[in-house]
């Protein structure tokens, strides 16, 4: 499959988890004093795991090879 195809299916997965991440950021918004510790933990993984896909996806259209996504993926 090429690249772009993937890279858009990486957008429309990224757009349609916005249920999970903007709730995330308004956790992580709210300040320490209004969220317990553990919420906002929950809330920074899934936004990193959020910022994984999109940048795994702008990854896919800007570079030729596969190795770059896989690092991104990897390191998310």
């Amino acid at each position: 499959m090429a690249e772009p195809v993937l890279a858009l299916g990486c957008a429309l997965v990224a757009g349609a988890g916005c249920v999970w991440y903007l709730p995330a950021l308004a956790d992580l918004r709210a300040g320490a004093a209004d969220r317990p510790p553990s919420r906002r933990t929950g809330a920074l993984a899934c936004l990193t795991g959020w910022a994984t896909v999109a940048v795994v996806g702008l990854t896919l259209l800007v570079t030729g090879s596969w190795w770059a996504p896989c690092a991104v993926s990897a390191l998310g």
